[in-house]
Parts: structure tokens; sequence; C-alpha cells
């Protein structure tokens, strides 16, 4: 970490590695870069793993996943953060049992990139998407050139009665 005071202002930079674990996914490290100085602070972290599920028993299976995570604020501001996961592939409620890449599940994505953020709004998306219940129904969504197959947009500061949440 570097930091540089002078009477009227400090600047600093650095970063770090944080180990952990992540809804009983296993070991992960998480590479982090803090900016701060006399009016704002920014801290950026991610990290990529080979695929891995979450839960026990696992309600999400992603093929290697990148998460992210961004905060920033001021010292008289409520911080702003921003969660981040984009993954190959992400499988909902996946069967592990079988051993297969990727495993079947309730919902399969491929191309899936998601977003929460601390004003309340989610973002989902993904080339295709593939939800598969059970015998009898299959519903199916799929991209075209730069469009994604689906995407979700859930903002609360969108109040409009006619805001498009889905397409």
């Amino acid at each position: 970490f570097a930091l540089s005071v002078s009477p009227s202002s400090f600047t600093g930079t650095g970063a770090a590695t944080i180990g952990g674990e992540l809804g009983g996914s296993g070991p992960f490290e998480f590479s982090i870069a803090v900016d701060i100085n006399n009016s704002n602070y920014h801290v950026a972290g991610s990290t990529q793993s080979g695929s891995r599920s979450f839960g026990s028993p696992a309600f999400l299976w992603l093929e290697d996943p990148t998460l992210g995570l961004d905060v920033s604020g001021t010292a008289d501001s409520i911080p702003t953060v921003a969660i981040s996961v984009d993954a190959a592939t992400a499988v909902l409620f996946p069967d592990l049992s079988s051993g297969t890449v990727p495993p079947a599940g309730f919902a399969t994505a491929a191309g899936f990139s998601g977003s929460v953020d601390s004003a309340g709004r989610l973002q989902l998306s993904a080339d295709t998407l593939v939800v598969d219940p059970g015998p009898g129904l299959r519903l199916e969504a799929h991209g075209d050139t730069g469009l994604p197959g689906i995407a979700i947009d859930i903002d609360p500061a969108d109040t409009a009665i006619d805001s498009v949440f889905a397409t």
C-alpha cells in the first residue's frame, strides 16, 4: 500500500489478495485494488475460478465463473456497491450425481452475466436459456448476433407503469 500525505490532502493506492470460501464452493482467492483520497474511495475486486457448485445440496453450478465486487463512495455518503457474476454456463438446481459437464438442472443458461447493486438494480442476461422442469414442458430462448436470448433488468428507480423488465 502506498500513501502520500500533504497538509491539504492525502492519496493512497494498494492491492491485496484475500482468500476464503464462498457458499460452500471451496476455496477462492479474491484480488482487490484500493484507491483513496481526501474526498472519495474506490475498492474493486475480482476472482476467476474453475467450475464449481454453491450450496449443499447445490442450488447453483457455474462453469469458469468470474466474480466481481465494486465499492465506491465519499466520506459523507453511503457507499455504492455492485456485485457481478459472469460464467460460460450457469445451471440452477444442478444434478451433480451424473458427473456430466454441464450438469442437467432445472434451468441452464449459456453465456451468463448478472449483477446487483446497492440501489437494488438486478440485471441478468444469457445468450441462451433452457428451462426444463420435467416431462412435458421445455422453454428455450436463443439470442441472435449481439443480442442475448434473455435479458432481465429490474430497477427500483424505474417506476413507470409500462416499464419493460424482461426481453
